[in-house]
Order: structure tokens, then C-alpha cells, then sequence
């Protein structure tokens, strides 16, 4: 009797566990690719502090220049470890450089769609960056930082030179 108590209450306590977890995915937003894109094009006219009708262009050129992009990117679906021909390998490559070249081609392209509303630095922000614009402002971030960190640095040298400097002059005094 005890034992069916117990089985009984174990399955109570998973059943009520399941629907605790259907509910917390029933939360989650899930955000398509079409999305995901109008935020970061947003965010990006944003951090170059584009006016509104600037902004509309470059969201709308934006979009279409990585849409081209993605088009053209290779999926990396292959099995990893199969062992490939020299033929296959040969076939591979050049159709990476078939790629990067369209690549090129498709970045001058918007480059000169860029440059009629944005200047040079935001073209090359826009085009040379990786990962959604994360790694060309990121960079900026990333430098400003370390300027504060070598500040720190050079002042905290600057004291313990300082320090030495005093040490010396006392030593010098105690001397005489």
C-alpha cells in the first residue's frame, strides 16, 4: 500500500513538472531570420545616428545587401570527418573563390549604394563588418577600452616611478 502511494505521488510530481516546462516555452518569442534582420539593420542606423529618412534608405538597402550575401554563403552541412577526393577538394576550392569573388563583387555593388547617403567610415563599418555589425562598433568599444586600460597602466608605472624617484632622494638624504 505504502509503495503505491508513493509510485502515485512520483508521477504526480512528474506530471505537474511537464506542464510547468510546456508553459515556459509557451513564453519564449521565437524570432524568424526576416526579423532578426530588421532589428539589427534598425540598430545599426541607430549607432551611425541617421536621420529618419537616411535611416529608411539604409534599413532598406540593408536588408537587400545581406539578403544577397546570405544567398551566396556556404552551408557548412557535410559531414566533418568524411575523407575527401583530390577532385572533390580541387571542386571545393574553387568554388569557395567562384564565391568570395561574387562576394567582392556584391560588396562594390553597395558600396556605391552606400556612398550616396553615408559617408566613407559608415560604408566601411557597414561592409567590413561580421556578425550582425557586432564586430565593426564592437570595435570601437573594444579600442576605447583599451586606451582606459593603458591609461591605467601608465599611471600606475608613473607612481611606482614616482615612488622610486622619492625612495632614491630619501636614501640620498638620510646619506647626508
Amino acid at each position: 500500500m505504502k509503495k503505491n502511494v508513493f509510485v502515485l505521488a512520483l508521477m504526480l510530481l512528474g506530471v505537474v513538472n511537464m506542464n510547468a516546462q510546456e508553459k515556459k516555452e509557451e513564453g519564449k518569442k521565437v524570432v524568424n531570420q526576416e526579423e532578426m534582420l530588421q532589428m539589427q539593420s534598425k540598430r545599426m542606423a541607430n549607432r551611425m545616428m541617421l536621420n529618419d529618412a537616411d535611416a529608411a534608405k539604409f534599413t532598406d538597402l540593408y536588408q537587400k545587401y545581406q539578403k544577397e550575401l546570405n544567398g551566396m554563403r556556404e552551408r557548412k552541412h557535410d559531414e566533418v570527418t568524411k575523407v575527401l577526393t583530390d577532385a572533390e577538394i580541387e571542386a571545393r576550392m574553387k568554388a569557395k573563390w567562384d564565391r568570395q569573388r561574387k562576394m567582392v563583387d556584391v560588396q562594390e555593388k553597395y558600396f556605391k549604394e552606400f556612398r550616396k547617403f553615408l559617408t566613407v567610415k559608415q560604408t566601411q563599418q557597414v561592409l567590413n563588418q561580421r556578425h550582425g555589425g557586432r564586430r565593426a562598433f564592437g570595435q570601437q568599444k573594444f579600442q576605447g577600452r583599451m586606451k582606459q586600460q593603458n591609461h591605467k597602466m601608465m599611471r600606475r608605472n608613473n607612481m611606482r616611478h614616482m615612488n622610486k624617484v622619492d625612495m632614491h632622494k630619501r636614501f640620498q638624504e638620510k646619506k647626508a
